[in-house]
């Protein structure tokens, strides 16, 4: 069993050995963190263009629709009208 004191000590060497790493992590740590700041300004950007295309894109669905009722209704036979 440790004594108080011991537990103290203890405490002080893993906040000293704590320390250390954290120090010697820092610069991956701030790298690490100017590439998640780049992702998430990416990441909006991303989200806007998509909606831009998924809207403008929309009318592509019923259309889409539509051809391939008349391909049905013609039996595969879509060739240019005469």
């Amino acid at each position: 069993m440790m004594t108080d004191d011991e537990k103290r000590a203890e405490f002080h060497r893993l906040t000293t050995e704590a320390d250390a790493l954290r120090e010697k992590a820092a610069p991956a740590r701030a790298e690490y963190d100017a590439i998640r700041a780049k992702q998430c300004e990416l990441e909006a950007e991303l989200s806007v263009a998509k909606q831009k295309v998924l809207s403008l894109e929309a009318p592509i669905a019923n259309i889409d629709w539509r051809r391939g009722a008349l391909v049905r209704e013609l039996k595969g036979k879509t060739g240019k009208p005469s």
